[in-house]
């Protein structure tokens, strides 16, 4: 074989190698995007992830006191850590709800509730009476209209909590009846809250 054809075949084989090289790098190059679109998906998902759910944290938590012709309103944080007392609902008859559902849902939008949290007047042998079965039914309204979902906290002793609590607070007798029933709300929805920070092991 002469010098022209072994460098022809010479270079035909760098050809062929180089080639290989550059068949590797180009698939490289290719798995290397493919890689960094696919790590780009995976931080875009882990984003919208975390914005979601910052989304779905901001979403507050609703208290209510219902009683045979108010209903006391409570709302939380953004964080769900405090509850505070926003308005007591009156009615003119016990079984006329209709105003009474339509100012909830009202609230519902203002304050952007994903949840409800409703006292539950259970006797204090632990059963069930005529209030209780009323709030039942109420709850059972309320999760129809709004679509959402209504938890039952039990409220015994709340009413005397509240009292005490407007006592100390130096409001006159004769203005209690205005505020009592929010101020219930209000302890019912701490309670629940304070119970999810338990759950979460977030408890300060």
């Amino acid at each position: 074989m002469d010098r022209k054809e072994e460098r022809s075949n010479e270079h035909t084989f760098m050809s062929r190698e180089h080639g290989q090289e550059r068949g590797a790098f180009y698939e490289h190059t290719f798995m290397s995007k493919k890689h960094g679109q696919e790590r780009g998906a995976f931080y875009e998902h882990t984003f919208m992830s975390k914005k979601h759910g910052q989304e779905r944290g901001n979403m507050r938590i609703m208290g209510l006191d219902y009683g045979s012709k108010t209903v006391g309103v409570a709302v939380s944080d953004l964080l769900g850590i405090t509850a505070q007392g926003v308005e007591t609902i009156t009615r003119e008859e016990e079984n006329k709800l209709r105003r009474t559902c339509a100012r909830i849902e009202e609230l519902i939008q203002d304050y952007e509730i994903e949840t409800i949290v409703l006292g539950y007047p259970k006797n204090m042998n632990n059963t069930a009476g005529d209030r209780a079965k009323k709030t039942e039914e109420f709850k059972d309204m309320l999760e129809r209209r709004t679509g959402l979902p209504v938890v039952l906290w039990d409220e015994r002793l709340t009413t005397a909590a509240s009292e005490r609590i407007l006592m100390e607070s130096g409001v006159r007798r004769e203005n209690r009846k205005a505020v009592i029933d929010k101020v219930a709300a209000g302890l019912i929805l701490q309670g629940y809250l304070d119970s999810l920070k338990r759950e979460t092991g977030n408890e300060q």
